[in-house]
């Protein structure tokens, strides 16, 4: 019933069968069968048609929000017995896709050096999915960057900041192209370049893709320091704003997972390590 109830409420987060496959990794088939199979089990209700659309009934979401705490305990506490079985622990981590693709590979080798007892599995996402994953406890630690929403059952550990640069800018042009709205780092220097003047012609999800598309001059790309730096920018082709404008990076946890003295002092060191790059 458990993984029936995980593909509920990844329903409820993304509203369509097909976007909860593609998450899940399984067919859009199975996706059915699996909701078909939890309406059956519980001879309950979940889904009404509105128009073209599925939805779930009240009953249904009144199920995910009761649902979600508790499987998150429960990953965490069998997170928590697994690694009282073995004197190596693991990590299931999510990491947003600019960290992970610049300077935050190296931090993470880096902290494997250092702790080699600490095995680490990493995970590339956009932020709010790695928000969504370590919330669900799927991941035991999140490395985001920017603004989180207001959150009672997650640790905020403040990392470092990274400078905010544009890259491909012409003098005298206010015209970006950003991140999407959405995305955590937009919710935390959103306004700041607002205030410097600067308006949003185009939105990707990429920082990449954001200074891939500057460098083919299709406008001016406002990307992280370190996505800049991985794609090899020349000083002369990189642009601090004035004045600059920082996103903050941080370790994200569920309270219960940094009880846990080993994973606080890992969490501790990576910080440490962060700042140095």
């Amino acid at each position: 019933m458990l993984e029936r109830l995980q593909t509920l409420i990844e329903f409820e987060r993304l509203g369509s069968t097909a976007a909860v496959a593609d998450t899940l990794r399984i067919t859009q088939p199975s996706v059915s069968k699996r909701l078909s199979q939890l309406e059956a089990e519980l001879d309950l209700p979940l889904f009404e048609k509105v128009g073209r659309n599925l939805v779930l009934t009240d009953s249904a979401r009144a199920l995910v929000n009761r649902c979600k705490p508790l499987i998150s305990e429960l990953k965490s506490l069998t997170h928590e017995i697994k690694q009282t079985t073995t004197t190596n622990k693991s990590l299931q981590i999510g990491v947003s896709d600019s960290l992970l693709g610049s300077w935050g590979a190296m931090a993470f080798q880096k902290i494997q050096k250092l702790r080699p007892e600490v095995s680490l599995y990493l995970h590339a996402h956009r932020g709010p999915r790695v928000v969504s994953l370590v919330r669900s406890g799927d991941y035991q630690v999140g490395m985001v960057a920017g603004q989180l929403k207001a959150s009672s059952d997650l640790v905020e550990l403040s990392a470092r900041k990274e400078e905010m640069v544009l890259v491909g800018a012409k003098d005298g042009s206010s015209s970006l192209i950003a991140s999407e709205e959405s995305s955590l780092t937009w919710n935390e220097i959103g306004q700041q370049v607002i205030n410097q003047g600067y308006r949003v012609e185009q939105r990707l999800e990429s920082f990449f893709a954001v200074a891939q598309m500057a460098q083919a001059r299709m406008g001016a790309g406002l990307v992280p320091r370190g996505v800049a730096e991985a794609l090899r920018l020349k000083n002369t082709e990189i642009k601090s704003l004035r004045p600059k404008v920082n996103r903050t990076v941080k370790l994200i946890a569920r309270k219960t997972i940094l009880l846990d003295p080993v994973v606080r002092d890992w969490s501790s060191d990576l910080i440490k390590l962060s700042n140095t790059l």
